[in-house]
């Protein structure tokens, strides 16, 4: 007599996914034990890499230049990649600056490539590089390619040319793409950024020269604000740890990291980070979203002491289930368990600290719009004093700049205007703004201390001659089809501590 047995459909079926998912974590336990890099670990390097050269990048875009936008003199600051260390550097005068070397993993083999329209090649050794100009028309036709292979396959790519806004960087499966055909080059175009030898000789004879010169005939070079470097240093000191940590607390919460981007504020005293992550099949199966999506706030506290937390991000994934992540990090060392509270309380108090207040500059349109005028401040604004239209100091800082809006000029003075409109629920509302005397403008997205975007308030960098002292700003507000209404602010001090007779007008 043949017995037959006869399995439960689910339970054959969670049987096999328990299988899955222990074949699968024999695979992953493998993968990282052959010495194949972290998701944490490819993403910091990345981010490394791309700080060092966006650095580079802004220090020739606020070089002077002329009318052709090519940098004047010997540019004295190279990137230098040295594929035979390996490490990615910034130099000057010979020196390496503070705080941008990096050393890239030796358990990769990296090669730099470099693509023209004529032929692709690896550059092998140590490569400086210059920027040339800023004009993106006359930017000479190349494309530069960082390569790291690990032994198992994986790629760290980082790509980039001498244009002021082209870099990019990933990992994976990295191919090579040559230029097609030669692109027509302007008469006047810029040269490779590749330094040549000959070239670096040329400057390093001009330094000699330069240190000749009397001292009242040398140029004075600005200094960054010390505790903007100070900042600094207690980032770079954590920041690896930090990529680990959070690799580590994923793990600990039961799911795999896949994706990790971790962006400071500009002044280097927080960060944020944002968190992709998978549970796996077998979660889906119980009913369990297996798609994570988290996004971190980290501040420095003290001691070397940085505090994180965070949880969901609904935006990214509004169906996940509720994760969140609270943690501290001491770049020296372990915190006792006496003081693990205390710090993890400072840290809740610091994260519900920083909100912009209320304006005393503040007025409403006919229409509905709300007008605030915040503060003015020499720019870059990072480190110094802010002041109200009437030349009153601000209790306040509205938020932290430390790079050049405008070129520098000797007969210019540049400050940073901000304001903020109140426009919602209007329909449809636009603006627009004046400033008298303003000789020169710019802008650029301003971040909170934690790196987001503040969308909310409009920084204007504005010129002025030197010897201007105040300006008036006229803005106005309409709704859909309607004819502007305007706002005057007369006599705004460009001189703090001094009212020059302030007055703000409403168009009734």
């Amino acid at each position: 007599m043949k017995t037959h047995i006869r399995l439960n459909p689910t339970i054959a079926l969670i049987a096999i996914l328990i299988v899955v998912a222990v074949v699968r974590g024999i695979f992953l336990s493998a993968g990282k034990d052959s010495g194949e890099m972290k998701v944490s670990e490819k993403t910091y390097y990345m981010s490394r890499i791309s700080r060092v050269f966006q650095t580079w990048q802004d220090a020739g875009r606020n070089a002077e230049r002329d009318q052709n936008g090519r940098i004047k003199g010997p540019h004295p600051i190279y990137f230098v990649i040295d594929t035979a260390k390996p490490a990615v550097w910034m130099e000057k005068g010979g020196e390496i600056l503070p705080d941008s070397y990096v050393d890239l993993p030796k358990k990769m083999k990296w090669t730099f490539c470099h693509s023209r329209p004529e032929e692709d090649k690896a550059l092998s050794g140590l490569v400086r590089l210059t920027i040339r100009g800023v004009h993106t028309d006359r930017v000479f036709p190349e494309t530069f390619y960082l390569i790291g292979r690990e032994p198992r396959g994986g790629h760290i790519n980082f790509q980039f040319d001498g244009k002021s806004n082209a870099a990019g960087f990933g990992f994976g499966v990295f191919n090579l793409r040559p230029y097609g055909s030669l692109p027509e080059t302007k008469s006047n175009g810029y040269e490779s950024i590749v330094v040549s030898n000959t070239e670096y000789e040329d400057y390093h004879r001009s330094l000699a020269a330069a240190a000749n010169q009397p001292a009242s005939e040398k140029p004075e070079e600005p200094t960054e604000k010390s505790p903007i470097r100070e900042n600094l240093a207690n980032w770079l000191k954590v920041e690896r740890q930090l990529y680990q940590e959070i690799e580590k607390q994923a793990s600990e919460k039961g799911f795999e990291l896949k994706g990790l981007r971790i962006e400071t504020g500009p002044d280097y005293s927080a960060a944020h980070a944002d968190v992709e992550g998978d549970r796996g099949e077998f979660r889906l199966f119980l009913g369990i979203h297996p798609y994570v999506a988290l996004t971190l706030k980290i501040d420095y506290l003290d001691n070397d002491t940085w505090y994180v937390s965070g949880g969901p991000d609904l935006q990214r994934r509004p169906s996940q289930e509720r994760v969140d992540l609270e943690f501290l990090v001491r770049a020296t060392g372990d915190i006792p368990r006496s003081e693990y509270g205390q710090w993890i309380e400072q840290g809740r108090k610091k994260q519900l600290a920083g909100v912009t207040p209320k304006s005393q500059w503040r007025a409403t349109l006919p229409n509905g719009a709300v007008f605030e005028f915040i503060g003015i401040c020499e720019s870059p604004s990072g480190g110094k004093s802010w002041w109200g239209p009437d030349g009153s100091p601000l209790d306040a800082v509205p938020y932290f700049n430390s790079e050049a809006i405008l070129a520098r000029r000797a007969d210019r003075k540049v400050f940073e205007i901000v304001w903020r409109w109140k426009l919602s629920p209007i329909p449809n509302c636009s603006t627009k703004h004046s400033l008298e005397g303003c000789v020169g403008s710019g802008s650029r997205q301003i971040r909170d201390r934690y790196g987001y975007p503040m969308d909310a308030l409009h920084a204007a960098g504005c010129a002025f001659e030197k010897s201007r002292e105040t300006t008036t700003l006229k803005l106005g507000a309409s709704a859909g089809t309607q004819n502007y209404q305007w706002i005057t602010l007369k006599n705004i001090s460009l001189v703090p501590g001094k009212d020059p007779g302030f007055q703000m007008e409403v168009e009734k």
